[in-house]
């Protein structure tokens, strides 16, 4: 079906970063605390090939079959950090007829540590540490029967623990440490994605795609909480009850003494916070384009879009009670953006039209029922779906010259309005409308 394409490659490349702040930084004076230099490097050496192979094209008459390909591509990175990883793909794409065009791959990808998180300097600082298995808190949480359980295993270790008063480090502050890391793995990530591409000969330069899209991404590289810490460790289902004070990796970030109270000092913190890897953040979702250009009036429009639908996205940083993030704010369940361009030999316009859809304070707790009644306690359960445009014009008197004229945000849509005030959480614009002119000459 025609040749073989192939490409191989090697690649050799350091990254190194640094930071040093002013003498007057780092001491901590001023109304800042202390803030530490920052600098790291590390060296990258990858081995990289392509192959793409054609298994039929038009020319050979194959029923059914327009053309077909196959593909593989494939990257070895070794890192003197972290070490070697291997990243992959491989798919193909078959067209019955040359209007309808069918793709899909399966891809293993990753992401290195970044210096900051691999480097940044170990501080210390001052923190509360909860006392989760105080009598009021042992059977509450994201998992009270998880936490409960846990408990126990710890109380009959340190049968002293089990006090009506909570442990002094969660109401007074001890010392901590918080810093980078510099045994975080690579964040990994399997996918796979299939879709269509139509391009309608009766409506020439028309090109319409289409694709669903599943990522697991494991040991996501996450900054943790000190409230995250303690949760990780009794709210976790992972938890060696032989060995409670160590009951999994986020337990042995807290200094427990030998009376299972939080101890700590200078040189030996009562918890250690940071960078960690954390479980696994899964992702599903359809994504779609659309491209059409045509004459019209003696010129050229162009009309492109792109829109993402977010079916679920599931975050789980440290085992404990995975949430959906798909929906809330941040993170809308619909978005998309539409482009126009029409333009002539010597002037045109073009407009952007951005849509975000709503969006929910929260998932859980919502009202429920016909009425709307439930356990909802808040007075705003989501923001509005919104539109922001933004446009321009431009003119080329001449070949070696052209002014534009331009405006962001020609609405002023800066947020979700609230009895006259705009809701905190709503605001997409902090600026609102602005105008710009520019000019560009070629001498």
């Amino acid at each position: 079906a025609g040749p073989v394409g192939f490409n191989i490659g090697y690649e050799h490349r350091k990254e190194f970063a640094s930071f040093t702040p002013s003498d007057f930084q780092q001491a901590g004076r001023g109304r800042s605390v202390p803030i530490t230099p920052l600098s790291g490097s590390y060296n990258l050496d990858e081995v990289f090939g392509e192959l793409a192979i054609p298994l039929v094209r038009e020319e050979n008459g194959i029923p059914f079959i327009h053309s077909a390909q196959v593909i593989g591509r494939g990257r070895y990175s070794d890192n003197t950090v972290n070490g070697g990883f291997f990243s992959y793909t491989v798919g193909g794409n078959i067209a019955p007829i040359p209007d309808i065009e069918f793709r899909g791959n399966l891809t293993r990808s990753f992401r290195s540590p970044a210096i900051t998180e691999l480097f940044l300097p170990t501080v210390n600082t001052f923190a509360f540490v909860p006392d989760l298995c105080q009598p009021s808190a042992r059977n509450a949480g994201p998992a009270p029967a998880v936490r409960a359980a846990n408990c126990a295993a710890f109380i009959a270790a340190f049968p002293g623990t089990d006090f009506t008063s909570p442990d002094p480090a969660s109401t007074a502050s001890v010392p901590a440490q918080s810093g980078g890391n510099q045994n975080l793995d690579n964040e990994q990530a399997d996918s796979y994605s299939f879709g269509v591409i139509v391009r309608p000969r009766f409506i020439p330069r028309l090109a319409i795609t289409a694709d669903y899209v599943d990522i697991t991404l494991n040991d996501p590289i996450a900054n943790l909480t000190i409230a995250q810490i303690a949760s990780g460790c009794f709210d976790n289902a992972n938890f060696d009850t032989t060995d409670p004070a160590n009951g999994n990796s986020f337990c042995s970030r807290i200094n427990y003494g030998p009376n299972g109270r939080v101890q700590g000092d200078p040189q030996n913190p009562a918890v250690v916070s940071g960078f960690v890897n954390g479980n696994q953040i899964k992702f599903s979702g359809i994504q779609g384009t659309i491209d059409y250009n045509f004459p019209v009036l003696g010129g050229n429009l162009t009309v492109g879009g792109n829109m993402l639908y977010v079916r679920r996205r599931l975050v789980d940083i440290t085992g404990v009670a995975p949430s959906r993030t798909d929906g809330i704010i941040g993170d809308p369940e619909f978005s998309g953006q539409v482009r126009l361009r029409y333009a002539q030999r010597d002037f045109g316009v073009t407009a952007t039209v951005n849509y975000t859809g709503e969006q929910l304070f929260s998932r859980l707790n919502r009202a429920t029922g016909v009425s709307g009644s439930g356990p909802d306690a808040r007075e705003i359960d989501k923001l509005n779906d919104y539109v922001v445009v933004s446009g321009g014009i431009f003119f080329d008197p001449a070949d070696d010259f052209r002014l534009t004229l331009s405006v962001t945000n020609l609405f002023n849509r800066q947020g979700q309005s609230y009895f006259g005030e705009l809701i905190p959480a709503s605001y997409n614009d902090t600026l609102g409308r602005r105008f710009q002119i520019s000019a560009r000459a070629k001498f």
